[in-house]
């Protein structure tokens, strides 16, 4: 299970964040290679998921929920024909905003699951400081 932690620091104080990050198209807008988000309800969305390799892309609905969302954290989920991504983000105020902690976990599913989880676990790292990054710059700050 191809899995990535990192810690960084965003500009939003931990409410915000955490009202945010209980929108699941919100959460969705953050993960890289989401090309499009409909939301389905208050705690779920559809996650139009683009996937390239090398000249060959690929597109997939994934079905994106809110697991948990408290005072200091999120928890979400996003099950698709290839693969389940989770992730859980814990808040820890800081005088200048929030630190927060990444923990993003990306499993392949269905037959091809091995050659699934090799190429995530390439790309795991990377997509959680995209999403770092892409929270960031959203909310205020963002260092990794």
């Amino acid at each position: 299970m191809p899995e990535a932690t990192l810690r960084f620091h965003v500009g939003a104080d931990a409410a915000t964040l955490r009202r945010l990050l209980s929108d699941p198209a919100f959460v969705a807008t953050n993960v890289p290679q989401v090309v499009g988000v409909e939301k389905t309800s208050e705690t779920t969305a559809l996650w139009t998921v683009q996937v390239k390799i090398g000249p060959m892309s690929r597109k997939s609905v994934y079905r994106g929920e809110l697991l948990e969302s408290g005072e200091h954290g999120v928890r979400f989920r996003a099950v698709g024909p290839e693969a389940t991504i989770e992730g859980a983000l814990a808040f820890a105020p800081s005088a200048a905003g929030t630190d927060v902690d990444l923990r993003l976990t990306m499993t392949g599913r269905g037959p091809l699951r091995p050659v699934v989880d090799a190429y995530l676990g390439k790309r795991v790292r990377d997509d959680a400081a995209k999403f770092a990054e892409n929270l960031g710059a959203r909310v205020g700050g963002g260092a990794a």
